[in-house]
């Protein structure tokens, strides 16, 4: 065998071996943000979720008189921060946007089954929402009146 093919199969020995380490390299994983859909899936869940809260009777009164689209505007930017996104959430605390509006844990409740219904309608990964609502979980003792 030349000098040359024994230099070209080394070369292509190299090659191969480079190739196949990066096929086989951890790939890292796709942030929950991600995994929601990114900007389309927080907007189709945030629409979905709007829905279902105008068609809940039990807590559709705490919103008969906001301003839904900039609402809308807030939770996307909300959801998008929380779910790891690229977006900066810049609305009132949890705590200013709800002092004495007397939400129940009742209510509370009532509202996050109609976040799950629309994840649900979505067809969103069970484990997915449970990290979500994870990081939405913490909101509650600014939100629910004691």
């Amino acid at each position: 065998m030349s000098i040359m093919k024994t230099g070209l199969r080394i070369a292509g020995f190299a090659l191969l071996s480079i190739l196949v380490a990066c096929s086989s390299a951890p790939s890292t994983p796709p942030t929950l943000y991600d995994q929601l859909g990114g900007k389309g899936g927080i907007d189709a869940i945030t629409d979905g979720f709007l829905a279902n809260l105008a068609n809940d009777s039990r807590i559709a009164h705490f919103f008969a008189k906001t301003d839904i689209d900039k609402f809308r505007s807030m939770l996307v930017k909300q959801f998008c921060y929380v779910s790891g996104g690229p977006c900066q959430y810049d609305g009132k605390t949890m705590l200013e946007a709800h002092k004495d509006r007397n939400i129940s844990d009742a209510d509370f409740n009532a509202l996050v089954e109609d976040l799950e219904k629309s994840m649900d309608d979505l067809h969103v990964d069970q484990a997915v929402q449970n990290r979500f609502l994870a990081q939405l979980v913490p909101m509650h003792s600014d939100i629910v009146y004691h």
